[in-house]
């Protein structure tokens, strides 16, 4: 939805015909606009419905305080995506975001994706160098023999 319309830091409600609010998420922001996800009940397949918009004094924060995550399924491929997002404050002090892999898979290695190649750790990095924490460029992935999940 257009800033314009909607702006996306504001307070606002979408009601229905008897007056109750819509539940709508947040899915993506740009700098032109946002995209919603809304709960709409008993629309017709090829129709449509109107829903009013009521913008509300006051700001409300873009991205929740604490960090937060979503979880996507797609039917019928074997794909799962997961977002995050947080509110980051700044700082002038060294500062990471460490992220949980959820998956699990036997009999795996795991690879990650550096400026210039993949790396597996323990095989083929520079010797004496860190091993407690990886900077990744784009991916990881974890391999085995029925699969890979790249993260």
């Amino acid at each position: 939805m257009d800033n314009e319309i909607l702006p996306g830091d504001r307070i606002f409600r979408i009601i229905d015909k008897n007056g109750n609010t819509l539940r709508a998420q947040l899915m993506k922001s740009r700098s032109k606009g946002n995209f919603w996800a809304l709960w709409l009940e008993n629309v017709h397949p090829l129709g449509y419905k109107s829903y009013p918009i009521e913008i509300e004094e006051g700001h409300r924060s873009i991205l929740p305080e604490h960090p937060a995550s979503d979880i996507r399924l797609f039917i019928p491929e074997k794909r799962i995506e997961v977002h995050y997002n947080a509110r980051k404050s700044r700082v002038y002090t060294t500062e990471s975001v460490d992220i949980a892999f959820l998956f699990r898979m036997p009999q795996f290695k795991i690879m990650y994706e550096v400026q210039g190649g993949l790396v597996e750790p323990g095989k083929n990095e520079i010797p004496g160098s860190a091993s407690d924490w990886n900077t990744i460029q784009n991916f990881a992935v974890v391999r085995g023999k029925n699969g890979q999940i790249v993260w």
